[in-house]
């Protein structure tokens, strides 16, 4: 979404990324470090988000009367040339 947006700033809008307008993404994904984007982002810890996920679910289904729990991952700024900085 962030490389479609900047694509559509850049052509559609005249505008320079990031004098000004800045982006950042989210997840890190390998299109955001290429020469064309070079796009900020925050990098989340996917693998343990979908571990963290499972064992809850799993958990859950062992006890239905669990009650919800909020879990928090440390996820990291990854800056580049989409934004001042």
């Amino acid at each position: 979404m962030a490389c479609g947006g900047m694509d559509a700033v850049r052509q559609e809008l005249g505008l320079r990324v990031p004098e000004d307008v800045g982006i950042i993404g989210v997840d890190d994904i390998q299109l955001a470090g290429s020469r064309a984007y070079d796009l900020s982002t925050i990098r989340q810890p996917s693998i343990q988000m979908v571990e963290a996920t499972v064992d809850a679910l799993f958990a859950h289904i062992a006890d239905p009367d669990l009650p919800p729990q909020s879990i928090t991952l440390p996820c990291h700024p990854v800056v580049r040339g989409s934004i001042k900085r």
